[in-house]
């Protein structure tokens, strides 16, 4: 059995958190799904290096992701990471760390002290809602 404490955790962790340094749960995929569509990202596959297909659509842009893949590194620039709340591949890598760090600039989500998720702001909802 579950507390409401545990179970609001929870559900806090699917809807959006930090994975390691990148941003994860549904938020995440929505993003990752927008990008796909747009057809700034390849479909992702979970383990797997992504690619960028062109890093100059609309929201690409409004997200900088040109400016984050140009630095180089032994880290790849994009990673499917599995997403367990949605069993689908959210992005990791340099573009992950970009993004999360990127929303929490421009006041889409915040931390939450104590846990790795993140909170949507109102800011966020309308953005995120946008993408769909």
């Amino acid at each position: 059995m579950t507390s409401y404490s545990q179970s609001k955790t929870m559900s806090r962790l699917a809807e959006a958190r930090s994975c390691y340094d990148h941003l994860a749960g549904r938020v995440a995929l929505d993003v990752a799904d927008a990008l796909v569509a747009e057809g700034t990202l390849a479909p992702l596959e979970a383990g797997a290096p992504g690619a960028v297909l062109d890093a100059h659509g609309p929201l690409a842009t409004r997200l900088g992701i040109a400016s984050a893949i140009a630095t180089t590194s032994r880290r790849p620039a994009v990673r499917g990471c599995l997403d367990w709340t949605e069993r689908r591949p959210h992005i990791a890598g340099r573009l992950g760390a970009h993004l999360l760090e990127r929303l929490l600039d421009d006041g889409w989500v915040a931390r939450v002290a104590g846990d790795r998720s993140l909170r949507v702001t109102a800011e966020g909802r309308a953005q995120f809602a946008a993408l769909a």
